[in-house]
């Protein structure tokens, strides 16, 4: 395979997955975690490199497995920022932005004492995409 097609593959796979970044943060600011996310997630990313490199070889795995792991963080990232924006717009007079709540989140997450929940919810959704959107890996090479 080509560079050229390799290139188009992660370029796919980044649209993919962030179809499946939207998808997550819809469900998350209801307030859940799914596997389903995850499964979207997977979809979009090994698809989307298939759709524009026309094969999956080892290098398309290895980028979509990256990309999927970097969508999932940026995905419970979102949707942490979205809830303590939510929280703070309650419970505050002051107009606090969406990217103040996104890139201070550490300091906001410590400040609240949900770091932990935090982190628990990390671990869950990497579990879940793992497991949900595992066999799409697999499935991609046979």
């Amino acid at each position: 395979m080509t560079t050229q097609k390799k290139l188009l593959g992660v370029f796919g796979s980044l649209i993919g997955a962030a179809i499946g970044l939207a998808v997550w943060c819809l469900i998350g600011s209801l307030g859940y975690i799914s596997a389903i996310g995850g499964i979207v997630i997977c979809l979009g990313a090994v698809f989307g490199y298939i759709l524009l490199a026309e094969d999956m070889d080892a290098f398309g795995a290895i980028a979509s497995i990256v990309i999927v792991i970097a969508t999932v963080y940026l995905g419970e990232r979102i949707t942490f920022a979205m809830a303590l924006k939510k929280a703070l717009e309650l419970f505050s007079d002051n107009d606090v932005s969406f990217m103040k709540c996104f890139i201070h989140i550490e300091d906001l997450l410590e400040a609240v004492d949900m770091k932990s929940d935090y982190i628990e919810d990390m671990v869950k959704s990497y579990i879940f995409t793992a497991v949900g959107g595992g066999f799409m890996f697999v499935k991609a090479f046979k």
